[in-house]
């Protein structure tokens, strides 16, 4: 028993070791295989049947038979872009262009308008709309959609080139079912239950493993296969008058006598707010002397008055006797 569970130790470290040498070439995944192979053999007692391997991905041809997986398949680029441009009509053009996405297998991701008005008060509308179209229909696509408009603004062309990644993804795949296959194998011939279960959960793991790079791969394949063009519409705006027929039409065309009452009304208001800041002013400042200055005024007239009396009295003794 004690033999047993040292051999099913050993080989769960050759799974894991397998497991972690995802960009290892087909030589290091070949003695892997081959070193698990007679343990899981003592374990049940009898000769466990062949796995078909995959062949892993090597880069550099080390035996000058085998190309390296590089050359022999496409490069996975991810294109994108964007592109502004002056139109006629924003909404015709959109039309033209969703006629073009679908027409060349590709569809719409969102599209959108939106209007405003110019200088004169018209209603311009400006668009914008995203789409994908197949990746070798890309160029082709993207010149279509610049002779629909009239004038190009602004152009962006991105690409992303995921083929290492790709790669990788497809070696560690490839090396996790070499070790999945390896553990159903040592799980039909363990007969205890505390080594199938364990067994069992690493199974699960590695499984796990596998159907999330697999999302992976499988999106930038799609991401890859299918590029994504974003226009953004923008409408011709009416051009402006020179200064001698803009007088004429400010005279004439865009005489608002509503708008000149209110222009009246506003100056009529703030005058009269000038006004009252000028009372409160006058208020405010004027009361100290009004209470203090007048009565010193009529007391200083008074003072004044009886001074003259006095004054005649004395000059003219003869008229007061």
């Amino acid at each position: 028993m004690k033999k047993r569970a040292l051999i099913l130790v050993g080989v769960l470290i050759s799974v894991l070791v397998a497991c972690a040498t995802g960009g290892s070439d087909t030589s290091e995944e070949s003695s892997i295989s081959d070193s698990s192979r007679p343990n899981s053999a003592i374990v049940g007692n009898e000769q466990p049947p062949s796995v078909d391997e995959p062949v892993a991905f090597t880069n550099a041809d080390t035996t000058g038979e085998q190309p390296s997986e590089l050359q022999q398949q496409n490069r996975l680029v991810i294109k994108d872009a964007s592109i502004t441009m002056q139109v006629e009509d924003a909404e015709a053009t959109m039309e033209s262009i969703m006629g073009l996405a679908e027409g060349g297998g590709g569809w719409i991701v969102n599209s959108s308008t939106n209007q405003y008005a110019a200088w004169n008060g018209a209603l311009l509308t400006q668009g914008n709309i995203t789409f994908r179209i197949p990746s070798e229909r890309f160029n082709e696509t993207l010149n279509q959609v610049r002779q629909l408009g009239l004038e190009v603004i602004s152009q962006q062309i991105s690409g992303q080139d995921v083929t290492s990644e790709y790669t990788d993804i497809q070696s560690q795949i490839r090396n996790l079912q070499v070790a999945e296959a390896q553990l159903q194998e040592i799980m039909d011939s363990t007969s205890t239950v505390t080594d199938v279960l364990t067994v069992h959960n690493r199974l699960i793991e590695v499984r796990g493993q596998i159907e999330t790079l697999q999302g992976r791969s499988n999106y930038l394949e799609q991401a890859s296969a299918f590029s994504t063009i974003t226009a953004t519409l923008v409408p011709v705006e009416p051009k402006r008058p020179d200064n001698e027929s803009k007088s004429r039409v400010d005279q004439n065309d865009n005489w608002n006598p509503s708008k000149t009452a209110e222009k009246a009304f506003d100056v009529l208001v703030t005058g009269l707010q000038i006004s009252a800041d000028a009372v409160i002013w006058m208020v405010i400042c004027g009361l100290p002397f009004a209470v203090f200055g007048v009565p010193a005024w009529f007391g200083y007239r008074r003072y004044q008055r009886r001074r003259n009396i006095r004054t005649t009295v004395l000059s003219n003794p003869a008229d007061s006797e």
